[in-house]
């Protein structure tokens, strides 16, 4: 790919068998890749590693927790200095790959495992501070988990995966004691339409074809016992126009699993297409200080498990925090801000890397992106006339009106190593629709929130720069590179004091720099 640069500082069908459907099992195959070798040149075939007690790749004491893989294994090896993790390929991005800043030893770390109901793609990545898992959204257990996009942890070496929202992994589901459930209900949509359902800790998912008006009562015979007390939710869902992912979630639509007994669970609820929304997802994943706490954005049309439903039938983002370890099973996380005006929505969301725990949130707007400066304790996260806005100098989102604007648009943003500022990428339109001649820029910026100051670092004209990761040293900036949009994206690298640019990889998206 050829670069110039200039440097200026509806349905789908449905299968009644598939991963994790009608006998089928939508778990990894392997604690490594997804069915490949792990890094370590073994291939985990047995799927036990964590469960008995016993390392799969080395024949020594596996040092997991009991606790059904909701926390990570002790003693984990941190991640090689000056390591990079990417996804590839940059637009089908279903694996995980690691790299040396240098170029080198370029290999696989993990890769999404199959799933019938949808392809899956990773979302973005992100280090815990110590440099020992790798945190990332994803949603390859797409019908076999509450959420429809889930977060994920996983070792740096590759051999061992724990997922931190809905917990536990179906690997783990053996281990519990079973009971059975009939999930039931009835289909007022007009037609027939191809249902799917999950109830949570199910072995197997089911699909099904419904006519209008046609009453259901879908039996799930393998379900795991989370314990006296712990209600276990059910979902329904479909795939609506352009293959939209529709589910429909209902508090009262759970129970209480019994080992042995056969519990009804009745979704309640009248199957029309507005009951039914965006499938409930979780992105943006961002460790605190110390790696005990990982911030999330939980994105829903309608969320029962934060505060009510949405105003105007617009998404709710909700900034989410959850422990990182001594989870329970179907954690969620605790909202501590809600979003619900369309006008309003947070496009990014960063936890700092210092202890006072303060977050940069950017909000959407027409003409330009806003930031703002919060933190995990504030109450008014979710007023923004309430909180500190950043002046970047340049871009007001607040013009008279629409001639002579610049629209800037903030593709990401990340804190310098030790909190004092932050690294923006942006794009800029330039001149108006009626007299002037537009032109589009992408931009990195660097802030410091100490002195205000603002420095444009690197400017492409008409090419994109996406996602960007820190050097620990904050002295490299690497980021996603592409001629359109939408990719595909090669990774470079940017030095700042060297002012000079080179490609790390081809076909990469979504860089995280270690922090080691």
């Amino acid at each position: 790919m050829n670069y110039k640069h200039v440097i200026v500082i509806a349905l789908i069908p449905f299968l009644l068998a598939m991963p994790g459907c009608g006998g089928g099992s939508n778990e990894p195959a392997t604690d490594g890749a997804g069915g490949t070798d792990d890094t370590d040149g073994t291939d985990d075939t047995d799927g036990t590693d964590g469960t008995d007690g016993t390392d799969d790749t080395d024949d020594t004491d596996d040092p997991v927790v009991s606790t059904g893989g909701f926390n990570s294994p002790a003693n984990i090896s941190p991640v090689i200095a000056n390591t990079i993790a990417y996804i590839s390929p940059s637009r089908k991005k279903n694996s995980i790959r690691l790299i040396q800043s240098n170029g080198s030893n370029d290999k696989l770390l993990w890769t999404a495992p199959e799933n019938l109901l949808i392809s899956p793609r990773i979302g973005t990545l992100a280090w815990r501070p110590d440099g020992t898992e790798l945190a990332f959204d994803s949603d390859h257990a797409f019908g076999m988990s509450y959420y429809g996009r889930d977060l994920y942890a996983i070792a740096a070496d590759g051999n061992y995966l724990r997922k931190i929202t809905n917990p536990p992994e179906p690997r783990y589901f053996e281990s519990y004691p079973k009971g059975r459930a009939k999930l039931y209900s009835q289909n007022f949509r007009s037609g027939g339409t191809n249902f799917w359902a999950y109830i949570e800790g199910a072995s197997t998912n089911a699909t099904w074809l419904a006519a209008s008006a046609e009453n259901w009562r879908i039996p799930f015979n393998d379900v795991a016992d989370f314990g006296a007390g712990i209600r276990q939710y059910a979902v329904v869902g479909y795939f609506g126009y352009n293959r939209r992912r529709m589910c429909r979630y209902d508090v009262a639509g759970s129970a209480d699993i019994v080992e042995g007994e056969t519990i009804e669970i009745a979704q309640d609820f009248d199957a029309w297409d507005i009951k039914f929304m965006h499938c409930l997802t979780v992105r943006q994943p961002s460790w605190n200080y110390n790696g005990e706490k990982i911030l999330f954005t939980r994105i829903a049309g309608i969320d029962n498990f934060s505060d009510g439903p949405s105003s105007d039938n617009f998404e709710n983002y909700s900034i989410t925090m959850s422990n990182s370890e001594n989870l329970s099973p179907g954690n969620r996380g605790a909202g501590i801000g809600l979003f619900k005006t369309y006008e309003n929505d947070p496009t990014h969301i960063k936890l700092s890397p210092t202890e006072d725990e303060k977050l940069l949130l950017v909000i959407h707007h027409y003409f330009a992106d806003r930031i703002y400066l919060s933190s995990t304790s504030d109450s008014d996260m979710d007023t923004l006339d309430r909180l500190q806005r950043i002046d970047l100098g340049f871009c007001h989102y607040d013009a008279p009106n629409y001639s002579g604007v610049d629209r800037c648009h903030i593709l990401d943003i990340e804190w310098l190593p030790d909190g004092s500022g932050f690294i923006i990428s942006m794009r800029v339109g330039t001149g108006n629709r009626f007299d002037q001649q537009k032109r589009t820029f992408y931009r990195l910026y660097k802030h410091n929130l100490n002195t205000g100051s603002t420095n444009m670092l690197l400017e492409l004209e008409n090419e994109y720069i996406g996602n960007i990761t820190i050097s620990p040293s904050a002295g490299k900036i690497a980021f996603e590179r592409s001629l359109r949009y939408d990719g595909p994206y090669d990774i470079w690298i940017y030095d700042i004091e060297d002012d000079n640019l080179h490609m790390l990889v081809e076909d990469a998206s979504a860089p995280a720099w270690s922090p080691l």
